[in-house]
């Protein structure tokens, strides 16, 4: 007797209004209960707004969806949590202001005598966090690492009852070591009788980790196969790409020094956060920073662009002092910077398409006069550059909310890339992209090279081989290590590195 599918999406198809975006055209989907599900696709392909969807918080235009072999409507998602269907996004939302047991209940504190009881609390999470290894309940959100706040996210979906538990690009900002975990746990969910669904654009860990892989293309659902039936290359071709992610070949550097980094020290209250910090770049060098968590190498990029203000040490840049200009000054002299978190920090997402992309260019000439905007201008600027880092979109007056997350990644880096700055600070600049615009990344830092130079922090030890000449080893806040890309030729090896304190 064939089991009954948990949740299943028939025929479903989704058009944004006024837009005209056509992103889903007549997907299907079945998730059964206790599997682990893998959802792929190039950037685009609509997979954000089908969980989206799922989860209460779009409808669809057409189609179904069925529960338990029955059809509902969500309106909302609340409806969609009274079916036991839960959404974690990739843009975690929590609050940093408050702690892990404010955010596992907000909006549903438990209550006694009208006042909120943390008491109660303590006693409902206490066996869902043991079950996620969570003992942190004071701790404010912003204290923790990705990987905790992505295990609250999941506890909350469990606390109150997830039966469909549905992650968007969950491994996005996590570590090897993290994601291990991670995976680890869905199994044990899987185990207890959920079904995992799980947006992802790392094809070798979906077919290790599922057993079901769907892909989508253009709005579509144009495979559905178990996992142990493919290979890398099958899925690869399905999502319409042509071979995998290739190794860049790095030129020979001997250009002038663009940026100095000497003795730079930054305490936040009495933690040291960057510990003496002293290097060079030079034009023509793409230098990586890596750490197994964040060991730093956030927190320096952060630092050399002005977001925070170091407790001493020089930041010379172009043969100039740079270390207490504004952020606006250091930009002007040809700085550009990716911040990891994309959507908080790199975008106003209740404005347009247009708005977040010429932020660096509309108080310019000839794009301002007079006190006035070019509009004509500004939309061709953005049209040429959306153009070139192949954005998918149909009018650049378009919210930009409703971007996939793979587009919303390539906007801010066609935003930063465009104006080919003369150092590029970037926080995992492919983390979410799919290969085709990985490799496009590269290219475009591997032309960068003639004019420039780039700092790019990760944790992603293949990221790093990928796109570095050097790679400069983090740990606890302080350079461990420098190492030359020539001499890695494996993620583990540079993992491994990174993991030795000696």
């Amino acid at each position: 007797m064939t089991r009954q599918p948990l949740l299943q999406v028939l025929n479903v198809h989704k058009t944004f209004h006024p837009s005209g975006v056509r992103a889903l055209r007549s997907v299907n989907l079945s998730l059964n209960a206790g599997t682990v599900h893998a959802l792929l696709g190039a950037n685009g392909a609509g997979k954000t707004t089908l969980v989206r969807i799922l989860a209460g918080e779009l409808q669809p235009d057409g189609g179904q969806i069925l529960v338990d072999g029955i059809p509902v409507t969500f309106r909302n998602p609340r409806d969609a949590r009274s079916y036991g269907i839960a959404l974690v996004h990739q843009n975690l939302a929590l609050v940093d202001e408050l702690t892990v047991l404010e955010n596992v209940f907000l909006g549903r504190e438990p209550l006694s005598l009208f006042f909120v009881s943390k008491r109660k609390a303590r006693q409902k999470i206490k066996d869902v966090f043991e079950r996620l290894s969570l003992k942190v309940t004071d701790e404010r959100v912003e204290n923790l690492s990705m990987a905790e706040k992505q295990k609250i996210e999941i506890a909350r979906a469990l606390l109150f009852g997830a039966r469909v538990l549905l992650l968007d690009e969950p491994t996005a900002y996590l570590n090897e070591e993290e994601e291990e975990k991670l995976f680890e746990l869905l199994r044990s969910l899987k185990n207890s009788g959920c079904a995992v669904l799980f947006i992802t654009h790392d094809v070798d860990k979906a077919l290790n980790f599922s057993d079901r892989v769907t892909v989508m293309r253009e709005g579509q659902t144009v495979l559905s196969e178990e996992s142990c039936r493919l290979t890398v290359q099958q899925v690869v071709e399905t999502m319409g790409f042509q071979g995998r992610k290739r190794t860049f070949q790095v030129p020979t550097v001997g250009g002038e020094t663009l940026l100095e980094v000497s003795n730079l020290t930054l305490n936040l209250g009495k933690k040291i956060v960057l510990d003496r910090i002293s290097f060079t770049l030079r034009r023509g060098e793409v230098i990586g920073l890596f750490g197994l968590g964040n060991d730093g190498q956030y927190d320096l990029l952060e630092t050399i662009v002005g977001l925070k203000k170091p407790s001493s040490g020089r930041i010379v840049f172009k043969n100039q002092e740079i270390t207490h200009l504004s952020i606006y000054e250091r930009r002007r002299l040809g700085i550009a910077y990716v911040p990891e978190d994309r959507a908080k920090e790199a975008l106003n997402l209740n404005g347009s398409v247009l708005e977040n992309a010429v932020v660096n260019v509309y108080r310019k000439a000839p794009y301002a006069r007079l006190g006035f905007l070019r509009w004509s201008l500004l939309e061709q600027y953005t049209f040429d550059m959306l153009k070139e880092f192949e954005v998918k979109l149909v009018s650049v007056r378009q919210p930009v909310r409703i971007l996939s997350g793979g587009n919303l990644q390539r906007l801010v880096l066609a935003r930063e890339l465009f104006q080919k700055p003369e150092l590029l600070l970037a926080c995992k600049p492919t983390s979410g992209l799919d290969i085709q615009i990985q490799n496009y990344v590269a290219e475009k830092l591997d032309l960068m090279r003639s004019y420039g130079c780039a700092l790019i922090a990760s944790n992603d030890a293949e990221e790093m081989l990928n796109l570095c000449d050097r790679v400069f080893i983090f740990s606890k806040g302080r350079l461990r290590r420098v190492l030359d890309r020539e001499k890695l030729f494996r993620p583990e090896e540079l993992i491994s590195l990174a993991g030795d304190k000696g």
